[in-house]
């Protein structure tokens, strides 16, 4: 299953959601909104805190739920393959199905660190500046980079000021979790 975290495409700022495309890929379901419905239909005394705990904003958050929250996405899937997109509303009164087009798609996570690590760094030196690096690492290298360098699918590339040029690399980001 895939997971999006997104927010309102005309609020960009508000808190993320998380959300589960519809089988034909034309909306995105909202879990948060959907686990409650699903939950008050089931008579539970508190849908909607319920679905905030199981459904927070951040996947980092959904993952460190554990079992808990797997088997919740799978009984609200299972519950929204019965629902109509048109009229399927939260308890809040907001739509449960969404145009994709109406959201900003947000990176997966925010998590307060990162740390890389790359043996393959001076491969990555020689390309930039075009000449054979004499000697590769022994061991390999290891920085920090700071969470405000993740950014979403849709977003733009932000070139800092004092970039004199920006290079490109693919990151591959590794979430370990339970």
């Amino acid at each position: 299953m895939k997971l999006y975290r997104h927010t309102p495409a005309e609020t960009p700022d508000a808190p993320p959601r998380l959300g589960l495309p519809t089988a034909d890929g034309a909306q995105l379901a909202d879990l948060q909104r959907a686990c409650a419905r699903m939950l008050e239909a089931k008579g539970k005394a508190d849908p909607s805190a319920d679905a905030t705990r199981l459904f927070p904003g951040d996947v980092t958050g959904w993952l460190n739920n554990g079992d808990v929250a797997r088997t919740a996405l799978n009984e609200v899937a299972d519950w929204l393959a019965g629902q109509s997109g048109d009229r399927a509303e939260g308890l809040d009164g907001n739509r449960i199905f969404v145009p994709f087009d109406s959201v900003a798609l947000q990176a997966p996570i925010s998590p307060p660190k990162m740390l890389a690590v790359g043996r393959n760094y001076n491969e990555h030196k020689e390309e930039m500046y075009g000449r054979k690096v004499s000697e590769m690492p022994k061991v390999p290298a290891a920085w920090v980079k700071s969470n405000n360098t993740i950014c979403g699918p849709n977003d733009d590339i932000v070139k800092p000021y004092m970039t004199r040029k920006l290079d490109y690399e693919t990151e591959l980001v590794l979430v370990i979790a339970r």
